[in-house]
């Protein structure tokens, strides 16, 4: 079974809520040097106007995360993980 876009997305969350039944999980993901290429290093929270499109992922990281990071990886990319607990 060859997975598309849409398939790939819900993945992560699919683990994620499977993990959280036991109480909590860590959340990694790595980008492989894609962004980096595009000269963002280090995504950062910033204003976002009602009419844009992207731009609150991080916020809404910021508020369902117990704690969050980045972690460079030099020309592999970084790796920006979440830790999450059940409530």
């Amino acid at each position: 079974m060859r997975s598309g876009r849409a398939e790939t997305q819900l993945l992560p969350a699919e683990v994620a809520v499977t993990a959280l039944a036991d109480g909590s999980c860590l959340i990694e993901v790595s980008d492989e040097g894609r962004l980096e290429d595009e000269g963002r290093l280090e995504p950062r929270l910033r204003v976002v106007g009602q009419s844009e499109e992207t731009g609150r992922g991080l916020h809404l990281v910021e508020n369902v995360a117990t704690a969050w990071r980045v972690w460079s990886r030099g020309r592999h990319g970084r790796t920006v993980w979440a830790l999450v607990t059940a409530d």
